[in-house]
Formats: structure tokens, C-alpha cells, sequence
């Protein structure tokens, strides 16, 4: 491990029920999902879902948080059926409005992929009203202007189900390899196996989310850098794809901490990497010297 300097959520894991919040009224106390509670007097760790809305994906790296953390996440409200802006500025300000709803001190806040730019736009919004976040996690986060390609139904759908597959446990290879002439259908089906009770209402909640929140991405573009500590996770993947971490830096005036793991991006999420990334949140949350380590 080399050292550098560089400027630039035991309750159980659900969907949780959140909505947005409209004019002055305030989110329901449940738009924050308790994931598990950590240590008495910890700083609440928020987690931002990622691009499919739910927080299953979190379970490992909660798990692992919680040694130090009290981690809560932040679900799509399009899961359960609530309306959610289109924007992801607007979202961003929603998810800042529930965290303040749910705790006023000190916290930290994070995401992986869509989830971690989300959590970068919701946590420029909490600092700019004199909120401490001590540490954003950025995990293997799409940067701004990243986001591009065909965004058409059957693009996305096809996309869908290959998000489905890998995060069923497919490889890469199987998910790509195994092509179907009705994606939504056929990520119907592996939502199925996983969870008997997810029927074509949950597969069209889900793609809705995917759908929406996907679209957001593009043409996103943060009118100011966030100016507090961060730690940027980036993968190593096998093919050799190169990170993309370095691509945030522009858009982080704090100190920066920098983790690479020899994964790919859903590997990310996978047991294996869940203690190097809380140890890395550790060191970063009790303010050490920024670090790169690969």
C-alpha cells in the first residue's frame, strides 16, 4: 500500500416504502430503511441504492459496516409504486430531505454505481446546508458525462435482464451468452427463482426504477465539486477495462482516498470485497493520510 495526496446500514434488509418529498410536508419516518444497527451512539451510515432501486445488493458490505456503523439505506420510491422525480438533481434533493428527517448529525454517505453518483449529488446538498458528512463512498460510480449509448425500451431491457443474471450470481459470460427474445420476460423468471413472491408486478416496478433512474444519467453534469472527504472505490476486472475513478477527481475538492479491488463491478458487491471496503471506510472515516492501494 502506498500513500498518496490527492486534491481534486438487526432489522431486516427490505425494499423499504419511502416517498418523495412534495412542498413542506415531510418524508414518512420510513423513507429511511433501518439495515442494521451497529454500535450504540455510531454515525449513521446512509447507502443509496443503485440503478435497479432496491438495497438487496447491500447486505454483505452492511453487514460488514456495522461492526462501526448504524447503516441505513435509501430505496427507489418506484419500487413501491410512490412517484420519484425524473431529475437526478430533484432525486438527490428528495434523498438529502430524508436523511435530515431521520438524523441531524454527523454521517456518512454512499453508493454503488448509480447509487454512488446519486449519493455525490445528495451529499453536495447536505454539506451546502452546513450538514457534516464525514466520508462520501463512491463505488465504482458511473462519472459525470459518462453515461451515453442507446436509451430506447428494448436497449434498456436487454440491459435489465443483464443486471438481473449478474446479480443472480451469472458470470459475465453466461449473462451475455444466454440471449432471449423477450428480456422482460426472461428477467421475470430469474427474479422468480430468487424470490417466488416477485411476479410480473415487481419485474415491471423493477424496470420502471431501472429505466428511470438510467435515464437520469445522462447528460448529468454537477454545476459545483463536492468539497469533502471521499474514498473512490474502483474495480480491476479480468478484460481489463480501465477504472474509472480518476474521472471523479475533478469533482472532489476534499481529501480523496483510493481503494482499487481485483473485481468487476458486480463483483464489487460480493462478500470477498465487502471487509476491504469497510476497512477502507474506516480509515478514511478516522481521517488518515488519503491512500491509494491496489
Amino acid at each position: 500500500m502506498t500513500r498518496s495526496r490527492v486534491h481534486t446500514g438487526t432489522t431486516p434488509l427490505t425494499h423499504g416504502n419511502p416517498r418523495p418529498r412534495t412542498g413542506a410536508v415531510d418524508p414518512p419516518a420510513h423513507a429511511v430503511t433501518p439495515l442494521l444497527p451497529g454500535p450504540p451512539d455510531a454515525d449513521p451510515s446512509y447507502l443509496v441504492h443503485p440503478v435497479g432501486g432496491s438495497l438487496l445488493c447491500y447486505l454483505p458490505l452492511a453487514r460488514a459496516l456495522s461492526a462501526h456503523h448504524a447503516v441505513r439505506g435509501i430505496s427507489s420510491p418506484l419500487l413501491s409504486g410512490q412517484p420519484a422525480p425524473g431529475e437526478l438533481t430533484e432525486l438527490a434533493a428528495d434523498y438529502a430531505a430524508r436523511i435530515d428527517a431521520d438524523s441531524s448529525g454527523p454521517c456518512l454517505l454512499g453508493g454503488w454505481s448509480f447509487g454512488g453518483t446519486a449519493a455525490f449529488e445528495t451529499a453536495r446538498r447536505l454539506t451546502g446546508r452546513g450538514r457534516v458528512v464525514r466520508l462520501l463512498v463512491l463505488l465504482d460510480a458511473p462519472p459525470p458525462g459518462s453515461s451515453s449509448g442507446p436509451m430506447d425500451d428494448d436497449t434498456l431491457a436487454r440491459q435489465f435482464l443483464y443486471e438481473v443474471r449478474r446479480m443472480s450470481g451469472m458470470s459475465d459470460g453466461e449473462a451475455q451468452n444466454a440471449p432471449a427474445r423477450d428480456p422482460l420476460g426472461a428477467a421475470a423468471d430469474e427474479l422468480a427463482r430468487a424470490d417466488p413472491d416477485a411476479g410480473p408486478e415487481e419485474t415491471a416496478r423493477r424496470f420502471d426504477a431501472f429505466t428511470r433512474h438510467s435515464r437520469s444519467l445522462i447528460g448529468h453534469r454537477p454545476t459545483r465539486p463536492y468539497p469533502g472527504p471521499a474514498l473512490v472505490v474502483d474495480t480491476h476486472p479480468a478484460d481489463g477495462s480501465p477504472p474509472r475513478g480518476a474521472a471523479w477527481l475533478p469533482h472532489l475538492t476534499g481529501p480523496v482516498h483510493r481503494l482499487t479491488l481485483p473485481t468487476d463491478h458486480f463483483g464489487l458487491m460480493g462478500t470477498a470485497c465487502a471487509a476491504a471496503i469497510a476497512a477502507a471506510v474506516e480509515r478514511a472515516h478516522l481521517g488518515e493520510t488519503p491512500w491509494t492501494s491496489c
